[in-house]
């Protein structure tokens, strides 16, 4: 997830530097995840802990699935 994550940030060219801090948060938090061996992140922002979701297209979302489903 963390891959596809900094995929479109580095796509997204010229972010707002707030907008682009909290996605590397979320980067970050899902590169923990990874480490810790956990399926999902300790979210940055418990408020709303899936805006990571918000930076990927269906497109994406769908490509992550299917590579899920055959991991």
């Amino acid at each position: 997830m963390a891959d596809r994550l900094e995929q479109q940030l580095a796509a997204a060219g010229n972010l707002p530097a707030q907008e682009r801090k909290a996605w590397e948060e979320d980067i970050t938090a899902w590169r923990a995840a990874e480490q810790a061996g956990a399926d999902q992140p300790i979210p940055p922002d418990v408020d709303h802990p899936y805006r990571w979701y918000d930076y990927l297209t269906r497109q994406d979302r769908q490509e992550i699935t299917q590579e899920y489903a055959a991991y």
